[in-house]
């Protein structure tokens, strides 16, 4: 696998899993229910998310 399929994997499910907690965090607050925050996990992935969208814009890639 070439670094920048490799990038693009990655990039995407740090975003997915990114989104979906922000997601599960909206629909609990309008539902008035309690969940479990992850907000090193949620930073986590941002910031690796960030990392690939840099690495596919500038060629200078991370992994693989």
């Amino acid at each position: 696998m070439n670094q920048q399929t490799m990038t693009i994997i990655v990039t995407l499910v740090c975003l997915v899993m990114c989104v979906g907690q922000i997601l599960m965090i909206k629909q609990a607050h309008e539902n008035g229910t309690s969940i479990r925050i992850r907000p090193l996990q949620i930073i986590a992935c941002a910031v690796v998310a960030v990392m690939g969208i840099y690495s596919l814009i500038t060629g200078h890639y991370f992994w693989g």
